[in-house]
C-alpha cells in the first residue's frame, strides 16, 4: 500500500490491468465496463478501507503497536471517498481526474458503488448513504 500513497494520487487506488483486456479482471469484475481512461476505482478504494482496517484489528489483536498508523490510513482513504461522490446521483462512482482538478464520473453503475456503504465508509445520516439504499431497492 505504501507505495501507492506516493504523490499527488495518495490514497486513490486503481486497478491495473496487466493483460490490456479493456476489463477489470484483477478487481474481479471482468464483466463491469470501466471507460478507458477511468483513473481511480471507487471498489479499489472500498477494498483498501477494508483491508486496512483489517490489520488495524489484527494489530490490536496482537498487540502491536501499528494499530494507530492504520487507523490514520483509514481515515486518508475514508476522506478521499468524497472525490468519488458523482453530485447529481449522489452515489459513489469511478472517477477521472484531470490535471486541471476537474473530474468526471463513470456513468456505469455497479457492485462498485455499493461498497463504501458495505464497509461502512458512509455515515447512515448523510444523503450518500440513502442514494446508495436506493440503488439496491430499485
Amino acid at each position: 500500500m505504501r507505495t501507492q500513497m506516493v504523490g499527488a494520487g495518495s490514497y486513490l487506488f486503481k486497478w491495473f490491468d496487466h493483460i490490456q483486456s479493456g476489463g477489470s479482471f484483477n478487481s474481479g469484475m471482468d464483466d463491469f465496463p470501466r471507460p478507458p481512461n477511468t483513473q481511480y476505482h471507487v471498489d479499489a478504494q472500498a477494498w483498501m478501507y477494508e483491508l486496512t482496517k483489517f490489520m488495524a484489528l489484527a494489530s490490536q489483536t496482537f498487540e502491536k503497536d501499528a494499530a494507530p498508523f492504520y487507523q490514520e490510513q483509514m481515515n486518508k482513504i475514508k476522506d478521499n471517498l468524497q472525490l468519488f461522490l458523482e453530485p447529481t446521483k449522489g452515489i459513489y462512482l469511478d472517477v477521472l481526474m484531470g490535471n486541471d482538478g476537474s473530474r468526471a464520473w463513470s456513468p456505469y453503475i455497479g457492485y462498485g458503488s455499493v461498497l463504501p456503504l458495505s464497509f461502512g465508509m458512509v455515515d447512515s445520516g448523510s444523503p450518500q448513504f440513502k442514494a446508495t439504499l436506493n440503488l439496491l431497492t430499485s
